[in-house]
């Protein structure tokens, strides 16, 4: 079915019309419409703009039907360039008889119901011509008839070079046609997926509204516990980890909050450094302003340059891997580390660098097997301004075959088929948040040795071949400038 006529469809029928009336002469002038684009069925013509506006009366365009729309491909071939319209006569008897179209009787609709306009019939190639004082030419694109353009004129028949111009008109109606319906199919379509998205976002509030609630109580219920834990007390570790991982939740949860409030657009949001007011127009309140601090050093945001400062790596890693060294035993695992204390400071964002080692931990506890090995080495070398941070496990190792992919959004190989659950984002996010802070990540399967062989370490003798993550960043050497930005993300 087709989309109404917008006004600027309508007003380009009028300009052409006036063509037709004021260039050309002619008395009356139709542009009709079909209703209905369905085949084998009868589709109503209705009349978009008709002249004189006044003068028959618009009733009188009323009514016209067209057969079946969709016409047979070797007929429209020849539609208009080839067929010409039959002219209406002031004696009906005389009008030649109506011709069959290729495929049936797929021809305009017939004159005799309305006399006084006379839509006339189509004479293709070979058929006999007679005096034209009346054009029909059907608006046809790719195979369907989507209207016709009428043109007639009482006073004198239509010249060669006329009919040429009528041809070019409807020509432009049909593609003008075309373009609007389009236009307006891709606008409801855009209608609808704003309205899909308004939905979601009801959602996702409701749901974090909830998760909010959770949360708070799961905060309080963490600190009460801490508070009636002496210091000694071998759970008093775990409440602190409890109440450090609350409290991350909750700096998340205000994260997507504001994505979610300000229907964030990558384009809309200034840099992190930006002091750039946002344009007054932008429609939404919440875009006027950048985002909140938390949020601009996540490193989250595509577009969004992530700030680094100089951060020791074992003030982010040692209560990250206290909560590790509880859920591994838990699990029966051996968490290993070896972080020096006289470790440089290195160029990073504390926050993002929490998110990229606590991927790495979780995912080594996640895909270790019990009884296993989890190590952890920091090491800085004198040769080279870069601080290494490896993670390795005894697990099951990772298939030759996916290690090019393991970095990608969403990619899991062969895990995806196991029993161990995972989104496949972890790893690409730490990815992404490592070469912004100027760093490189890198995988190793089987683990590399001098990971595995670390002093004090006992190996398994029954575990797999192992994996190695291998983070390297660059160390903040003495009398080096500040660096405010990493790479844009």
């Amino acid at each position: 079915m087709l989309m109404p006529a917008s006004s600027e469809f309508v007003a380009l029928c009028r300009a052409q019309i006036g063509i037709l009336t004021q260039a050309l002469g002619a008395s009356i002038a139709v542009v009709y419409l079909t209703q209905e684009l369905v085949e084998g069925s009868q589709a109503s013509l209705v009349p978009v703009v008709v002249y004189p506006e006044g003068g028959l009366g618009r009733d009188t365009y009323q009514g016209l039907s067209l057969p079946p729309v969709v016409l047979p491909k070797d007929t429209i071939a020849q539609l208009p360039a080839n067929a010409q319209p039959l002219a209406s006569s002031p004696e009906p008897s005389t009008l030649t008889p109506r011709p069959l179209l290729p495929g049936g009787n797929r021809s305009l609709p017939s004159a005799q119901s309305h006399p006084e306009i006379g839509l006339p019939n189509l004479v293709l190639p070979g058929t006999t011509l007679v005096e034209q004082r009346q054009i029909a030419l059907p608006l046809v694109h790719e195979e369907i008839m989507m209207g016709v353009l009428l043109a007639r004129r009482d006073d004198r028949a239509w010249q060669k070079w006329e009919q040429e111009q009528i041809e070019e008109i409807a020509k432009t109606l049909s593609i003008a046609c075309v373009m609007d319906q389009r236009y307006q199919w891709l606008a409801q379509e855009h209608r609808q997926e704003h309205l899909m998205q308004r939905q979601q976002h009801d959602l996702m509030d409701n749901l974090l509204h909830q998760f909010r609630n959770s949360l708070t109580a799961l905060q309080t219920f963490g600190k009460l516990i801490l508070k009636r834990l002496q210091p000694g007390n071998p759970n008093r570790d775990i409440a602190i980890n409890l109440t450090r991982e609350t409290e991350r939740l909750r700096e998340l949860s205000q994260q997507l909050e504001f994505v979610l409030k300000a229907g964030y657009s990558p384009s809309l949001l200034p840099l992190a450094s930006s002091s750039a007011e946002q344009p007054a127009d932008l429609g939404n309140a919440a875009l006027e302003a950048p985002p909140p601090t938390s949020l601009q050093n996540t490193g989250f945001l595509p577009g969004m340059r992530l700030p680094v400062e100089r951060c020791l790596v074992e003030d982010i890693l040692d209560p990250l891997l206290s909560a590790t060294q509880t859920i591994s035993q838990e699990k029966s695992l051996t968490l290993h580390s070896v972080v020096p204390d006289d470790l440089p400071p290195v160029w990073a964002n504390s926050q993002a660098l929490r998110e990229v080692l606590n991927n790495l931990l979780e995912n080594a506890v996640k895909y270790t097997p019990a009884n296993g090995l989890i190590l952890v080495q920091v090491e800085a070398t004198e040769t080279q301004p870069w601080l290494t941070i490896s993670v390795t496990d005894t697990g099951p190792g990772i298939p030759e075959q996916d290690l090019p992919h393991i970095f990608e959004r969403h990619f899991r190989g062969v895990q995806a088929q196991g029993e161990i659950g995972g989104s496949g984002l972890g790893l690409a996010i730490a990815q992404t948040l490592v070469t912004q802070m100027h760093g490189t990540i890198q995988v190793f399967s089987p683990a590399l040795p001098e990971y595995l062989n670390l002093p004090g370490a006992v190996l398994p003798s029954d575990q797999g071949s192992g994996t190695s993550f291998v983070v390297k960043l660059p160390v903040a050497l003495e009398g080096e400038e500040s660096r405010s930005e990493g790479v844009k993300g």
